[in-house]
């Protein structure tokens, strides 16, 4: 068990009481924030509309993991948003928001206008203004492990590399949530996680990332671990692992006793590693990609989707069998299924590319081109067709019923590169 120290940041208007966080319970409450400005009265309109307000955001969360919502009209509205850890199962961020919407009158008990709460799988917010896409980075929580590393030097070159590389890719991807590692040492890895509510454009996101990194030289310089917790965004690093992976690391072999069975074991090792969470991934991906192109009377478009911010509807209800599949994986394999069909050969990654985008959680895809062209199945009795991306618009209105391909032929039998 890790022991954590807590350092309170008082700002203007901020009323925040501290909890020492246990790293195995989710839904201890890891901070909250009650603005003292502004109050309302019990049984106004506007606690009518809180109450409206948090039964939403708590019945909505799970279904992307971000949520928001106003309620009211004129001085009584009522705004709310509600966050999940990118990582989670839809039923743990259902369990976190539910239990954040009763927690957060609690807490704040002196009828505040305008209240957070956070912990470790959720953020819950409700205000008087409209604060979607405005960044407020001020730490509500900095809490850092106790233990110093053995080479503070080395460490904080390594944290800086990774805290970039995962800022990077927070800031650019759908979900503003990146995790990854990198080695320290020969027996230690850095283990990080950041994440931007997604209200917040790219480059918003970057700037509270950038803003609340600049934190731990000051609070958590030399240590082990730390948090420090925004209510637009959030970091975190460990030398432990404590974010979720799509697949769980095997258990440990069994050490040997001569040097050749060491060499075996470690060889072993390297393969389960590596072989496990590929496999697995790439399993995740064939099934999506079947999908794509067999989901019956659907006619929804993967480029459209994906241009419109909804890929995710394109896993077809059947795989999930009552079972929750990580929805960041799912929209890495549509991301990477889509690289491999861009128009321009050049551009499609490599089977090994594929594989490395497949296993590596702090890769950044490129974004894919529009493909060459895409399927839309219509209804019974109409025709399939198959738009070139090249073809212009007013081409398209004298073409409508032409089944076509890129090379004008219907079958293309595709030569391996």
């Amino acid at each position: 068990m890790q022991s954590l120290k807590l350092t309170a940041i008082h700002l203007f208007f901020i009323s925040c009481l501290f909890h020492v966080f246990d790293p195995t319970e989710s839904q201890n409450i890891t901070y909250y924030y009650c603005d003292t400005g502004s109050n309302y009265t019990s049984g106004s309109v506007f606690e009518q509309n809180l109450n409206l307000t948090l039964t939403s955001l708590a019945s909505n969360a799970s279904v992307t993991g971000f949520f928001t919502t106003e309620i009211g009209q004129n001085l009584n509205t009522v705004y709310g948003l509600v966050l999940c850890r990118g990582d989670i199962s839809d039923q743990d961020c259902q369990s976190c928001a539910s239990t954040a919407s009763i927690e957060i009158i609690k807490q704040c008990s002196n009828n505040n206008k305008e209240a957070a709460i956070g912990y470790d799988n959720c953020l819950l917010r409700y205000s008087d203004w409209r604060f979607f896409y405005t960044v407020d980075s001020s730490p509500k929580l900095m809490a850092y492990n106790e233990n110093n590393v053995t080479d503070p030097v080395v460490f904080k070159l390594r944290l800086g590399d990774l805290l970039r590389t995962l800022s990077s890719n927070a800031a650019s991807s759908i979900s503003k949530f990146s995790v990854g590692q990198t080695n320290f040492s020969d027996f230690q890895n850095i283990n990080a996680m950041l994440q931007c509510t997604r209200d917040l454009a790219g480059n918003s996101c970057s700037n509270c990332l950038q803003d609340i990194i600049r934190y731990i030289p000051q609070f958590c310089n030399g240590k082990e671990g730390c948090r420090v917790f925004s209510l637009s965004c959030n970091l975190r690093f460990e030398i432990y692992p404590f974010f979720l992976l799509s697949s769980p690391p095997p258990a440990s072999l069994v050490q040997p006793n001569s040097s050749s069975q060491n060499e075996k074991k470690s060889t072993s090792k390297v393969i389960v590693f590596v072989a496990i969470p590929v496999a697995a991934t790439m399993a995740v991906a064939l099934i999506v990609c079947c999908c794509f192109f067999w989901r019956n009377g659907k006619n929804k478009r993967a480029w459209q989707l994906w241009t419109n911010g909804t890929a995710i509807e394109l896993l077809d209800p059947v795989l999930l069998g009552g079972r929750q599949l990580p929805k960041l994986e799912v929209l890495k394999c549509i991301h990477i299924g889509l690289l491999c069909v861009q128009e321009a050969a050049a551009d499609r990654p490599t089977m090994s590319q594929i594989v490395m985008m497949l296993s590596n959680h702090t890769m950044t895809a490129p974004p894919p081109s529009r493909p060459a062209f895409f399927v839309s199945q219509g209804g019974p009795g109409s025709n399939t067709r198959l738009e070139d991306s090249r073809t212009s618009q007013s081409d398209k209105s004298s073409q409508e019923s032409l089944q076509q391909s890129v090379n004008e032929v219907t079958i293309t039998e595709l030569d391996p590169r």
